[in-house]
């Protein structure tokens, strides 16, 4: 049976006392302020009460201590203090300067257990922390309503020290973005159920999904009974809402008694995997996405793996990664599932496939290229892609594209690629940024991808062969590129001037071909001009064609073909 672990902070431990400006805000529209001006009151100097003050040079609970200021006299006040960071500070409003005009806190919004004031945490940097602007009395800033994400952590292993986090659509899927905390008020600190305030707008819903950690290593797995695209998903509503409490990857509350304990067996088979050092399987509720459980050939040469572990009843969902020269490579598939209801040895799978292995192919050249012309294409030609097929793997390893000659919008890279099935995406920015790689936003068009685990999607690919491939797609969708496939007329073989067209562009041959038919079509796929050329080039007219988007399709005798994009003004 795992052994619980309890993180409390007592009243009497000391905190840290790193510096911070912090922001008070309340919005005051709709009241009549006092002639006493508007106040701020909390538990700044002493926290905890035990005659120890974490800000010596503050004051606790004094209503005429603080005065707040409206200086663009747009309802909002604000008060500016230095405040010793990673702490809880507990504070109201008071409309006035004595008891009896502060503000009245929302049950919901306040700390609680008879304590009624509001409540936020204070953590440390260098920068302004603008607390939000709430409404006086209210419980949230105006025109936005309170949810309130909470997760009980009795049943894992142990709480990380770096905290428990959530994160989803609503706070950017930051994994150390919004730190949940097991507050009892009064400074003090304990328990499992750990809890987290956020301000959406009115109706606004969120996908999101809990972090035993402050990086995606230590995410939850959300049981498929009860996720969306991997996560849990709360849909929104009009007004302040309380999730109900879910025990962390679980659906449902915590179970008061012990979870059985079942013995599984993971195998997976390596043959097809272009070489590894070592094989170990990563799962939430195996070890917290950390990796680390080894598995070992079965025999003496064997390329089949295999592990046997304790795992509790429920759900687990894992994956298993290999590890090359001192690079960790991850499976490009969905994450793995199974909901354990017993002793379990799983189906033999083929490392980075939903299968058994197929025969082994030859390493051969893979052309990608992506479509970015619905895109605005980066400025600095930062477009890339990355995958599970580089040392290292994904951003870090990430390949930059170059344009195709005669095509707007159009990149392309090609690999010599070794695995037979690897999962990749593309990204029109620096890969630094989440903001820039592929998200696929129509739910819709998802049907080239697989759920990455960490709110994001994987396209995936495998070659039954050893002949070269080429992999073509619209950027952000599922749109396969037509006309393109290895027997393709080169890029340098094309030439079309001037693209975009007022009147006519220029197409010009160079591939040694004695005839071309040249097919134009709009979007719908209507053909609007074809000619048979026997010359080096030939004359588009655009004159009579309206504004938009047209693709020229070539062929030549040799039964070669390219696609191109023409844009007519």
């Amino acid at each position: 049976m795992k052994k619980l672990l309890l993180i409390a902070v007592l009243a009497g431990l000391s905190f840290t006392t790193q510096a911070r400006k912090v922001m008070f805000q309340v919005n005051m529209t709709g009241q009549t302020v006092s002639a006493n001006g508007v106040h701020l009151v909390g538990n700044f100097n002493d926290i905890n009460y035990d005659q120890t003050p974490e800000n010596s040079t503050l004051i606790n609970w004094d209503p005429t201590a603080y005065a707040m200021t409206d200086p663009n006299s747009d309802g909002i006040y604000t008060y500016i203090m230095d405040m010793a960071g990673d702490l809880p500070y507990e504070y109201k409003f008071v409309n006035g300067n004595a008891w009896g005009t502060e503000e009245t806190v929302p049950g919901i919004a306040n700390v609680g257990g008879g304590n009624s004031n509001r409540f936020s945490w204070v953590n440390t940097g260098t920068d302004t922390l603008a607390l939000p602007a709430y409404s006086f009395g209210g419980s949230a800033p105006a025109g936005m309503k309170l949810v309130i994400f909470q997760v009980d952590m009795s049943k894992v292993s142990a709480v990380s020290a770096n905290g428990v986090h959530v994160a989803g659509g609503f706070q950017g899927w930051n994994p150390a973005g919004s730190k949940m905390l097991n507050y009892n008020g009064n400074g003090a600190f304990g328990g499992f159920i750990y809890k987290y305030s956020a301000y959406m707008a009115a109706s606004t819903g969120s996908e999101y999904k809990f972090v035993n950690d402050n990086g995606w290593g230590g995410a939850e797995s959300v049981p498929s009974a009860c996720n969306v695209g991997g996560n849990r998903n709360f849909p929104g509503t009009t007004k302040d809402t309380v999730i109900a409490r879910v025990c962390f990857n679980s659906c449902d509350a915590c179970p008061a008694n012990p979870l059985p304990i079942y013995n599984v067996t993971f195998r997976v088979d390596m043959t097809t995997a272009c070489g590894q050092d070592s094989v170990d399987v990563a799962g939430g509720a195996i070890n917290g996405w950390a990796g680390g459980t080894w598995l070992t050939p079965i025999s003496a040469g064997s390329k089949i793996y295999s592990v046997t572990v304790a795992l509790d009843s429920g759900e687990i969902e894992y994956k298993f990664r290999k590890h090359l020269n001192g690079f960790v490579v991850w499976e490009g598939v969905a994450n793995r599932k199974h909901v354990l209801t017993s002793d379990t040895t799983f189906n033999l799978v083929c490392f980075n496939q939903d299968s058994l292995c197929a025969p082994a192919v030859a390493p051969a050249d893979v052309h990608f290229i992506v479509d970015l012309s619905n895109e605005v294409p980066n400025a600095n030609g930062d477009i890339f892609i990355m995958g599970n097929f580089t040392l290292p793997n994904w951003q870090d390893g990430a390949i930059r594209l170059t344009a195709v000659a005669g095509q707007i919008g159009w990149y392309e890279t090609t690999i010599n690629m070794c695995e037979p099935s690897f999962a990749f995406v593309f990204a029109n920015g620096p890969v630094s940024s989440n903001a820039n790689v592929e998200s696929f936003p129509n739910s819709a068009d998802r049907g080239c991808v697989v759920d990455n685990g960490v709110g994001g999607f994987n396209r995936v690919f495998t070659r039954l062969d050893g002949a070269a491939k080429t992999i073509a797609y619209t950027f952000n969708t599922c749109n396969v590129l037509t006309g393109i496939d290895n027997s393709k007329l080169e890029a340098t073989s094309i030439n079309m001037f001037p693209n975009p067209s007022n009147e006519s562009t220029t197409i010009s041959f160079n591939d040694n071909a004695a005839k071309h038919i040249v097919t134009v079509s709009d979007v719908t796929g209507r053909v609007v001009a074809k000619y048979n050329s026997s010359e080096n080039s030939i004359n588009v007219n655009t004159q009579n064609l309206n504004a938009g988007v047209y693709f020229v399709s070539i062929q030549n005798e040799r039964n070669e073909s390219a696609s191109l994009k023409l844009m007519v003004r």
